[in-house]
């Protein structure tokens, strides 16, 4: 039976993968190292992808195909269809994980259809009746789909045809384009739309928002308000209280940029003065720094996204009960924390969203804050993709607050229609793009 070197990078794939509630034994671990060897060789003479170290290759491509499995319940006996599979995530990276799938990866460049056809002969072990590559075509039949996990639009490209390799649940089967004629569209499955399924089932009804709480955001940097205002932090948490909120989100600029929380003192002023219930955030990732914001008056403090690389760490914010939220800070579907201790950015930086939620979600974390770093403070639009991915993954078994981006109650309303607990709003309060009583409004339409 092979081994797994303690410090390689797939032995820490082994562990990330627990983490979501994912088992690869050695040999599996072996196939995935031989996997990423043969896709580093090959890409230094076709463009495969821009991942080329070991290490962002076990993170970036297998954790992040693997919270597939995390989605939905498996039996071990799908079939999948991977369409513009390119290197072959997700689709083959799940049936290394899972061997009794029968996955069909569908590629129309032919260099990488070619690389395909190599890593699938290297590492899926062939039968006696392995047919070869010369069978006659059969179209791809919707019935015979039961999961898609594709990244691309569901259109079969022009001319495509498969070429169909045995009819064994260990087969993989890969797909080439051909010069053909133009065919149908393919009918979208019915599985296409788990996430928006998923994103809805925490709503009252089909299409009826759930109860949406808006939460104004008060950064604070040096003691005062971070964007240029003569108002005192006291002084603007009492207008926005005065203007509808319900709840305010206080954020320690100082403390999740160098790591010391200066502003402490000023917020819990701030809290108190306002009468309503408050989170504190900012970068804090000890326990007792929480503790210390609860006995202040805070009613709920978040995590920095570091602390997603401490297991125990998790387990012990989980007994803070539901004040304790745990940010989800992603850039390109990946973790970019702000702040916390370094060594837990360190571990945390570059792990897949997806695989994070799950990791809380399995911690007995009770909530999740996400926020899309790449539309923070630019009005760039609120993180619809991370919410129906993330809900995806977790249900309705963990409470999701999104901010970040949000722009106009369009924006309001389709977080709420995602059964999102809370919305939080900085900018858009503070440039009067809307009131708050708007906002509340636009949550329950």
């Amino acid at each position: 039976m092979p081994t797994v070197s303690a410090d390689a990078p797939f032995a820490l794939l082994a562990r990330d993968a627990r983490r979501i509630g994912v088992r690869l034994d050695a040999a599996t671990i072996a196939l995935c190292e031989r996997y990423a060897d043969l896709l580093i060789e090959r890409n230094t003479t076709t463009n495969l992808t821009a991942i080329t170290t070991p290490l962002d290759i076990a993170r970036k491509h297998f954790l992040d195909s693997l919270t597939a499995l995390a989605a939905r319940k498996w039996t071990g006996r799908e079939r999948l269809v991977d369409v513009g599979s390119g290197a072959g995530f997700p689709g083959l990276a799940l049936r290394l994980a899972i061997p009794g799938l029968r996955v069909t990866l569908v590629e129309s460049v032919g260099k990488k259809t070619r690389f395909l056809e190599e890593v699938t002969s290297a590492l899926v072990p062939r039968r006696r009746d392995r047919v070869s590559a010369a069978v006659p075509s059969r179209w791809w039949r919707r019935d015979r789909v039961e999961g898609t996990p594709s990244r691309r639009a569901r259109r079969r490209p022009q001319g495509l045809r498969l070429d169909w390799r045995g009819d064994r649940h260990d087969q993989v089967y890969v797909g080439s384009r051909t010069w053909r004629h133009a065919t149908r569209a393919i009918t979208r499955c019915h599985t296409q739309d788990t996430a928006d399924a998923a994103a809805l089932s925490a709503c009252r009804g089909r299409g009826e928002a759930s109860a949406v709480v808006i939460v104004p955001s008060i950064d604070v940097r040096a003691r005062r308000l971070a964007h240029g205002s003569s108002a005192t932090v006291s002084e603007r948490a009492r207008e926005l209280v005065a203007a509808g909120a319900r709840e305010l989100h206080l954020v320690d600029l100082d403390g999740a940029e160098i790591g010391i929380f200066t502003n402490l003192e000023v917020l819990a002023e701030a809290a108190r003065a306002s009468g309503v219930p408050c989170r504190l955030a900012g970068g804090l990732w000890r326990v007792e720094d929480a503790r210390d914001a609860t006995l202040r008056g805070f009613a709920g403090v978040l995590f920095s996204s570091a602390v997603l690389g401490d297991d125990d760490l998790l387990r012990e914010i989980a007994r803070l009960g539901d004040g304790a939220i745990v940010e989800i800070e992603a850039k390109d579907g990946f973790l970019a924390p702000r702040g916390g201790d370094a060594n837990l950015v360190a571990i945390a930086t570059g792990r897949g969203a997806l695989a994070s939620a799950r990791a809380a979600l399995m911690a007995g974390i009770r909530a999740l804050y996400l926020i899309d770093l790449g539309g923070e403070g630019r009005l760039s639009g609120p993180p619809l993709a991370l919410v129906d991915s993330i809900r995806a993954v977790v249900g309705t078994r963990m409470a999701l607050h999104a901010g970040g981006g949000v722009r106009q109650l369009a924006d309001v309303r389709a977080l709420a229609l995602r059964g999102v607990a809370s919305v939080v709003i900085g900018r858009a309060f503070r440039e009067g793009l809307f009131s708050v009583a708007e906002a509340q409004e636009a949550a329950r339409t």
